[in-house]
């Protein structure tokens, strides 16, 4: 499957963008993106590249719903996506956060909180 992806403005009479180079998705078989005939660089990450590929075969735009009307969370700069988890928990993370100050530091309590 290829997924054709254009970002414009400007629409010619035929429906096709001028002056932008058509992007394409190879989601068959080894996954690639496309550009003028030149494979782009893709992100290292497996995850990243799934959800590009989730995107691309999404018949709509996909909801933020994890933004609510006081705080957005789903940030978006240039060509990069981030959350902003500030104030919120997630338990991956949160096994880690103890060991930066270095185990040595941590003391008995929290030690046995985290074998537990």
């Amino acid at each position: 499957m290829v997924a054709g992806v254009e970002s414009s403005v400007e629409v010619d009479q035929s429906g096709s963008a001028k002056g932008v180079s058509a992007l394409e998705l190879h989601l068959l078989g080894q996954f690639a993106a496309l550009r003028d005939g030149r494979r782009l660089p893709l992100p290292s990450l497996r995850k990243v590249r799934a959800l590009l590929a989730c995107l691309a075969l999404s018949p709509r735009a996909v909801t933020r719903g994890l933004d609510e009307p006081e705080r957005q969370r789903v940030l978006s700069v240039d060509e990069s996506v981030r959350l902003d988890l500030s104030g919120d928990s997630v338990d991956v993370l949160s096994i880690d956060r103890p060991f930066e100050p270095g185990i040595g530091k941590l003391g008995q309590i929290a030690l046995q909180a985290l074998a537990t």
